[in-house]
């Protein structure tokens, strides 16, 4: 996990820079954790999510929390991804998860961006055995969080 986690930053840190945002990683109970899954599905859940909140964060920060927990000798990883961004309406978040939906007609012009990504990670997740939700308020940010249940290796 810890390698996945570097690559995610080490992707993320030249976007991170220019913007003069900080990128936050709780990660502390990933060392030495071992799980047998789709490496690249869940590195595309994190960087889609991840890449959103600074995409849309022009100031302050965005962090990303990681625990892990047993369940019938498996394992539940759940990832929280918070940012300091424009947020959402309640109206946007009822539609975020479809297809080719974006926030408004001119979020495909100001951030880039076809709306597929969301509900392609809602579908991986689902596949990887876990849920995805969010929560924001328009003008403070938003937080998505995700889990998905994987053997340990």
């Amino acid at each position: 996990m810890n390698d996945l986690f570097q690559d995610l930053h080490n992707t993320l840190y030249p976007l991170v820079k220019k913007k003069k945002i900080e990128l936050v990683f709780h990660t502390s109970n990933a060392s030495g954790l071992s799980i047998i899954t789709d490496p690249l599905r869940l590195r595309q859940v994190l960087l889609n999510l991840l890449g959103n909140a600074v995409k849309f964060t022009q100031v302050g920060n965005v962090t990303l929390d990681f625990k892990v927990s047993n369940t019938n000798n498996l394992l539940d990883l759940h990832f929280k991804i918070q940012d300091s961004g424009i947020g959402m309406s309640q109206e946007v978040i009822s539609q975020l998860f479809k297809p080719f939906v974006q926030g408004d007609s001119s979020m495909s012009k100001k951030f880039e961006g076809t709306g597929l990504g969301l509900a392609i990670c809602k579908k991986l997740v689902k596949a990887m055995g876990g849920d995805i939700s969010v929560e924001s308020v328009e003008g403070k940010g938003s937080t998505f969080e995700f889990n998905v249940v994987v053997d340990p290796a």
